[in-house]
C-alpha cells in the first residue's frame, strides 16, 4: 500500500537555556505570510510591546546588576533597538514578510531560554567575573599604509617637476587602550552571545529537521514509484497467464467441437 509523501512535516524544534550557555568561541574582549490587518496588527504591536516589557525586565534583574560603575544604563529604547528591534518587527509582520505566529513562538522560545540560562551558575560566574575585572591598559602597534605624492620627472632646465605620481609608503603608530581581561564580557556583550547561540541553534535545528522530512518524503515517493512498478509487473504476469489459459481453453474447446462435428458426421466413431 503507499504512502501520502505529503503527510511527512518537518519535526518542531526547541533551544533549551542549557543550549544557550553553551556558547562556543571563548568570550571575547569588551569592546513569507500574510500581510496583517486591522486587529491582527494591533495584535502584533501590542505582543511586542509587552515582550519588550518582559525582556528588558529579565535583563535589569538578571545581567544589569553586573554592570561596572563606569558602564552607561541600559535603557529600554536603547535595548529594544539592540536585542528585538520591535518596530522593524511590526512593519515586517505588516508587509507580509514575516509570520507572526512563528516570530511569536520564537520569542517566547527565546524568553523561556533566556530566563532559564540567566539563572544558571556559568551565567553568574562569568557576570561576577566582568563585575570584579579590572581594566587593563595595552599598547599596541597599528600598521597601515599612506599614499604620497612625489615628483617622476624633474626638469632641471626649468628647475621645477615636470610630472608627478604617487605611491603606497607604510607607516606606523602607537596606541594605548584599556581593556578587559581575556575571557571576560560585559553583561550586554554576554546578553548578545546568548541570543545570538538561540537563534542560531533553532535555524540549524529547523534545517536538519526540513532535511530530514524532504529525504523521508523522497524515500515515501520512491518507495510507492517501486511498489507501483511492482504491482504493475505482476498485474502483467497475471494477465498473461490468465490469456495463456484462455488460449488454451479455446483449443481444447475448438478440438472438442471438431470431435463432436465428426461424430455427428459418423455415428460409428462413438463404437471406436
Amino acid at each position: 500500500m503507499s504512502r501520502d509523501a505529503s503527510s511527512v512535516e518537518a519535526a518542531p524544534v526547541t533551544v533549551s537555556g542549557d543550549d544557550v550557555l553553551a556558547i562556543d568561541a571563548e568570550l571575547g574582549e569588551a569592546g513569507a505570510a500574510a500581510p496583517i490587518k486591522g486587529d491582527d496588527g494591533a495584535a502584533a504591536r501590542k505582543y511586542y510591546k509587552d515582550f519588550v516589557r518582559r525582556y528588558y525586565a529579565l535583563y535589569q534583574s538578571k545581567f544589569a546588576p553586573f554592570r561596572q560603575a563606569t558602564d552607561k544604563p541600559l535603557d529600554r529604547a536603547a535595548f529594544d533597538a539592540a536585542f528585538v528591534r520591535s518596530d522593524d518587527r511590526v512593519s515586517s509582520v505588516g508587509e507580509g514578510l514575516t509570520s507572526f505566529d512563528t516570530d511569536r513562538a520564537d520569542l517566547d522560545a527565546l524568553l523561556e531560554a533566556m530566563t532559564s540560562a540567566a539563572a544558571a551558575k556559568p551565567t553568574t560566574d562569568r557576570l561576577s567575573a566582568y563585575k570584579k575585572a579590572k581594566r587593563q591598559r595595552v599598547t599596541r602597534t597599528i600598521r597601515s599604509t599612506r599614499t604620497e605624492t612625489y615628483c617622476r620627472e624633474y626638469g632641471y632646465y626649468i628647475d621645477a617637476c615636470i610630472d608627478y605620481g604617487t605611491r603606497k609608503v607604510p607607516q606606523s603608530r602607537t596606541v594605548t587602550e584599556s581593556r578587559l581581561p581575556k575571557g571576560v564580557t560585559s553583561p550586554p556583550d554576554l546578553f548578545r552571545a546568548y541570543q545570538d547561540r538561540f537563534f542560531a541553534l533553532l535555524t540549524q535545528r529547523r534545517e536538519e529537521n526540513a532535511g530530514k522530512a524532504s529525504a523521508e518524503r523522497a524515500e515515501i515517493e520512491q518507495d510507492n514509484i517501486i511498489g507501483a512498478s511492482r504491482l504493475w509487473s505482476a498485474a502483467y504476469i497475471v494477465g498473461a497467464f490468465i490469456s495463456l489459459m484462455f488460449l488454451f481453453l479455446l483449443i481444447a474447446i475448438e478440438r472438442h467441437q471438431r470431435r463432436i462435428a465428426r461424430v455427428a458426421s459418423n455415428p460409428d466413431l462413438l463404437e471406436s
